[in-house]
């Protein structure tokens, strides 16, 4: 069962979208003088002000009330270090009903190795629901599984562009923290998107559930 997380406020999903920022948005500025800016009120600011022009829908105004998508979308408090490790979720997910056809022992050991034994077995049991991958995409996967690097790389780019698809139905707003939280470009460019923002919501509320728990166990 799901636990429901606390509702995320606009000051928040502010917060959370300059701490996630990734560094190539502030191309002129060298890390050090970047991170003691994100830890300086006055630094912040300028930071915020800077992200107004490429995220206007997040940095430009100051909603007097946050819209519910916004605010029951828990994920927004991912942290820069999780994404990718959500995005593997949300790409595996995707080619899940393909993933559980191929049996071969070599087949299985590199989906392990790439995917982790844990994410492997969640896909698997998740291959009955959702829509069926394009047919493109069974092309698109026979090429990617010559290597690992270039598999897990195909499920990464897929759960981007999934997650891209899902922020988007969301909010304006959920695109943009996603789209700061990329290098420029990142998502621009994201393959085509097939799952319904449905299996979307509820793999990152699953895997936003994971992280939460990881973190409060880490401290205590």
């Amino acid at each position: 069962m799901i636990a429901v997380a606390e509702a995320i406020s606009w000051a928040e999903l502010q917060r959370q979208a300059l701490d996630g920022a990734h560094a190539a948005w502030f191309d002129d500025l060298p890390p050090q003088l970047l991170d003691a800016a994100r830890d300086d009120a006055a630094g912040r600011r300028l930071l915020a002000r800077r992200l107004a022009g490429i995220a206007p829908q997040l940095f430009a105004g100051f909603p007097a009330v946050l819209p519910a998508a916004l605010a029951a979308s828990a994920w927004l408090r991912t942290s820069r270090h999780s994404l990718d490790e959500q995005a593997l979720d949300l790409g595996a997910l995707a080619f899940a009903p393909m993933l559980r056809l191929m049996i071969a022992r070599d087949e299985v050991v590199r989906l392990r190795r790439v995917l982790g034994a844990a994410r492997y077995a969640r896909t698997l049991a998740a291959a009955d629901r959702g829509p069926a991958p394009p047919a493109s995409a069974a092309a698109a996967l026979a090429e990617a599984c010559g290597a690992d690097e270039t598999l897990h790389r195909l499920f990464l780019e897929q759960g981007r562009a999934e997650w891209a698809a899902h922020a988007n139905v969301v909010h304006p707003a959920a695109l943009e923290w996603l789209r700061l939280c990329h290098a420029p470009g990142t998502l621009d460019a994201a393959a085509a998107a097939w799952l319904d923002t449905a299996s979307v919501a509820r793999a990152l509320a699953i895997s936003e559930e994971e992280s939460r728990d990881d973190r409060q166990s880490r401290h205590h």
